[in-house]
């Protein structure tokens, strides 16, 4: 598992507690991601990573909300 990965797309998803960095400073603590965005998300996943979606695929799933 590689928690650096996003599960949808494969690429990293610049997690910030992934990386050694304060969580709170986390792209993700400024976004208010709706809980039908997130159960969207959770069904679009590819591969189990363990890891964070990124913000790429967040922003995407949030548009097609």
């Amino acid at each position: 598992m590689n928690k650096k990965i996003c599960p949808i797309c494969g690429k990293e998803n610049n997690c910030a507690h992934e990386n050694g960095k304060d969580p709170n400073t986390c792209w993700c603590m400024d976004v208010k991601i709706p809980k039908e965005v997130l159960e969207k998300l959770k069904k679009a996943k590819k591969n189990d990573t363990g890891g964070c979606f990124c913000r790429s695929c967040v922003e995407k799933f949030m548009k097609t909300k």
